[in-house]
C-alpha cells in the first residue's frame, strides 16, 4: 500500500511538472520572450566586440604607458626576430635590477604577430627541427636540436606545448609567436612606411599609419619577403629572357601561386604542365607540392647547380625533404630537372603555368635600401654589431643580420639569430646604459677550463653560430681568469674595449667556439666514403681554441665527436690541452716556441 501511494505521488508530481512546462509555453507572454531575446543579442554583440576590440584594447594598453609616442627602443616587426629582441631587453634589463628599465614597443604592420609564417613555407610543414627528447642533458644542450624556441621566454610559453613533431606545422609556430607576443607591448595595424634621424633630438622619428613615434634606438626585424617576378630571367648564358615571352603562360610566383586543397589540388595546376624556375629550397617545395596536381613538373635551374645542406652544412641550402622530383625524375615519372640551356624551347611545348621560385629578399622601402651585393643583395650592408652604418643607433635585426654570415652559419633563422640578438642587445646595454657583460671570474686555470668544457658539452650559441660566436677568456695580471661568452668573432675587439676600458690592448686571450674544417670537400660520394671521418682536422663541427698573443694567433684543431657530446675523457684531455698550450708564454720568443714544439701553426 505504502509503495503504491509513493509511486502515486511520483506521479502527480510529474504531471505538475508537465503541466506547469505546457501552461508556460502557452501563456509565455512578451514580456517573458523579449528578455530572453534581449541577452541572447547582447552576447552575441558583446562577442563580437570581444572579438573586435580585444586587441584594440590590449594595444590601447599598450599605448597609455608612453609620452607623446617616445620610447627608447622601437621594434619593427613583431615576427620571432622581433619578438625575440623585446623578450631578452625586458627580460636582461629586469633581471639586472635597474632603476630604470628602457622603455620598448614592437611596432606590427599586420594584425597579428608571427604574420610570415602564416604563409610560408607554402607546403605548410617547416623544415626546422624540434626534437623533443634528450635525456640527462641541460636545457641550453636541448636548445641545439629546437630552433623554435625564443630565449628568455621560458616563463611565457614553451614551443614543444604547440608542437611535438619533429618537423612542425607552420601554423604551430604562428601560433607560439602568438601567444608569445601577447606577453609583450605590440601595437598592430601600424606600418612603418619612413625613418628619419633627427640630430638635433638624437632620436629617430618613425613615420606610421597611425602616428608618429620617436625612439632613441630604432630596431629593423622585418625579416624576409619573398622576390617578384623578373622582368628577365638571366640564365647565366645568352641575353636574359624577357617577361613578355611567357605572355602566353599563366605567370605566378612562390609567393602568389594559389592555395591548394586539402587533397594536394587547385584548378591551376590540374592536369596542366608546370614549369618552375629556381634552384632553391622554394622551388623544389613547390615541385613536391604540385606533383600531386599537375600532370608533369618541369624545373629550370639555369646555370647554377642547386647546392644540398646535407653536403654543405648551411641550414639554407636545399634540404632533402625537399627532393623527392629527383626520384621522379630519375625513374621517369614525368617530372624533369632542366638547366637553363633547355628553357627557352622547351617552356614553350612544355608548359602551360609558370612559377617563378626565386628566393626571398630582406629589402624594405624606406627601411632598408643599402643592399650587401655579396650575398646577391638579400640582405642589408652591416656595421658594428649589426648595425646601420650611416644611421646612428639603427639596428637589424633577424634575418638582417644574416649578411655577416651568409652560406657561413645559421644566423638567418630563428635558431642562430636568437643568440646575435643576445649580443647585440648585451654591446647595446653595456654602452648606453652601463649593464655589464656578462662576465664569469675564476681564481685557477683549473676552474677556468672545467668551465669551457661544459660549455663545449652544453652551449647552443656557440654549437648553432659556429664560427661567428666565441667564449673569449682573458687572463689578468692578477691571476684571475675572466670568462666572457657568446662574443660575435668579428665585434670581438669592440666589447674587450668596453670591458677593459684602461687597457690599451688585452695583449693575451684564448678563444673557444666550434668551426667545420673543409666544407667544399662533400659529395654524395664522399659521403658512403670510410675516410670522411677521423681526420684531422676533423671535417664535421668540432672544437677549435685560438690563442692571441699580441698580434699572432694560433687555432688547435680538438677531435669531432659523432653525436656532437664531447664527453669522453680523451676529448676532454684534448680540449684542457689545448687551453694550456701557451697559456704560460710571458714572451713573443716564448710564445712562437710552444707553438712550434706542438707544432701549431701561426699567422
Amino acid at each position: 500500500m505504502k509503495r503504491e501511494v509513493k509511486k502515486h505521488r511520483h506521479h502527480l508530481e510529474a504531471q505538475g511538472r508537465n503541466k506547469t512546462t505546457v501552461t508556460a509555453r502557452k501563456r509565455r507572454p512578451l514580456e517573458i520572450a523579449f528578455p530572453t531575446l534581449a541577452v541572447v543579442i547582447l552576447t552575441a554583440i558583446a562577442v563580437l566586440v570581444v572579438a573586435l576590440g580585444l586587441q584594440e584594447w590590449m594595444q590601447g594598453n599598450t599605448l597609455h604607458r608612453y609620452k607623446d609616442n617616445a620610447v627608447d627602443f622601437a621594434i619593427i616587426g613583431a615576427g620571432p626576430a622581433g619578438l625575440q629582441w623585446a623578450a631578452l631587453l625586458l627580460n636582461i634589463t629586469e633581471s639586472t635590477k635597474q632603476q630604470e628599465i628602457p622603455t620598448v614597443v614592437v611596432i606590427e604592420a599586420s594584425e597579428h604577430a608571427g604574420c610570415f609564417f602564416a604563409r610560408y613555407p607554402r607546403k605548410r610543414k617547416l623544415i626546422s627541427i624540434n626534437k623533443q627528447y634528450h635525456e640527462g642533458h641541460s636545457h641550453d644542450f636541448g636548445l641545439r636540436h629546437d630552433w623554435h624556441s625564443l630565449l628568455g621566454t621560458e616563463h611565457m610559453s614553451s614551443f614543444s606545448s604547440f608542437s611535438r613533431a619533429y618537423y612542425p606545422e607552420a601554423d604551430d609556430l604562428k601560433y607560439y609567436l602568438r601567444r608569445i607576443a601577447s606577453k609583450l607591448p605590440v601595437v598592430y595595424n601600424e606600418r612603418v612606411y619612413n625613418i628619419s634621424f633627427s640630430k638635433d633630438e638624437g632620436k629617430h622619428v618613425l613615420e606610421t599609419t597611425n602616428r608618429i613615434w620617436k625612439a632613441k634606438h630604432v630596431i629593423v626585424a622585418t625579416g624576409y619577403s619573398a622576390r617578384n617576378f623578373p622582368e628577365s630571367i638571366d640564365f647565366g648564358w645568352g641575353e636574359p629572357l624577357q617577361a613578355k615571352n611567357f605572355s602566353k603562360l599563366k605567370t605566378y610566383t612562390y609567393a602568389t601561386f594559389p592555395d591548394l586543397d586539402k587533397n594536394g589540388e587547385a584548378p591551376f595546376c590540374r592536369g596542366k604542365k608546370v614549369g618552375i624556375v629556381g634552384a632553391g629550397n622554394s622551388a623544389f617545395e613547390t615541385a613536391e607540392m604540385l606533383a600531386g596536381c599537375a600532370s608533369t613538373v618541369s624545373m629550370y635551374l639555369g646555370a647554377r647547380t642547386p647546392r644540398f645542406s646535407s653536403m654543405s652544412h648551411y641550414v639554407g641550402d636545399v634540404r632533402m625533404s625537399n627532393f623527392g622530383i629527383i626520384d621522379r625524375y630519375q625513374l621517369k615519372s614525368l617530372d624533369s630537372i632542366l638547366d637553363g640551356l633547355f628553357f627557352p624551347e622547351h617552356v614553350e611545348k612544355e608548359a602551360d603555368v609558370l612559377i617563378f621560385c626565386g628566393g626571398f629578399t630582406t629589402k624594405q622601402e624606406g627601411l632598408i635600401d643599402a643592399m650587401n651585393e655579396s650575398t646577391g643583395s638579400r640582405f642589408p650592408i652591416l656595421g658594428p654589431f649589426y648595425s646601420d652604418p650611416r644611421i646612428e643607433n639603427k639596428w637589424y635585426a633577424g634575418a638582417n643580420m644574416h649578411g655577416g654570415d651568409y652560406r657561413k652559419s645559421a644566423g638567418g633563422f630563428i635558431h642562430g639569430f636568437r643568440y646575435l640578438i643576445r649580443a647585440q642587445i648585451r654591446f647595446i646595454l653595456m654602452k648606453e646604459y652601463a649593464i655589464p657583460w656578462p662576465v664569469h671570474a675564476f681564481t685557477s686555470i683549473d676552474e677556468t677550463i672545467s668551465f669551457a668544457q661544459k660549455r663545449i658539452q652544453n652551449s647552443s650559441g656557440l654549437y648553432q653560430m659556429q664560427d661567428v660566436l666565441l667564449d673569449v677568456i682573458v687572463p689578468r695580471p692578477s691571476g684571475i681568469y675572466l670568462y666572457i661568452e657568446e662574443v660575435p668573432k668579428n665585434h670581438a675587439a669592440a666589447v674587450l674595449e668596453l670591458l677593459f676600458p684602461n687597457s690599451k690592448e688585452v695583449s693575451t686571450k684564448i678563444e673557444l667556439g666550434f668551426a667545420f674544417a673543409n666544407t667544399s670537400i662533400w659529395s654524395f660520394d664522399y659521403f658512403f666514403r670510410s675516410e670522411r671521418a677521423g681526420q684531422t682536422p676533423g671535417l664535421f663541427l668540432h672544437p677549435i681554441v685560438t690563442h692571441y698573443f699580441l698580434s699572432t694567433q694560433c687555432s688547435v684543431h680538438c677531435s669531432e665527436d659523432l653525436h656532437g657530446l664531447w664527453t669522453e675523457p680523451y676529448q676532454l684531455g684534448e680540449l684542457r690541452k689545448s687551453i694550456l698550450l701557451i697559456q704560460n708564454t710571458t714572451s713573443m720568443s716564448s710564445f712562437l716556441r710552444a707553438t712550434k714544439e706542438n707544432d701549431i701553426k701561426c699567422h
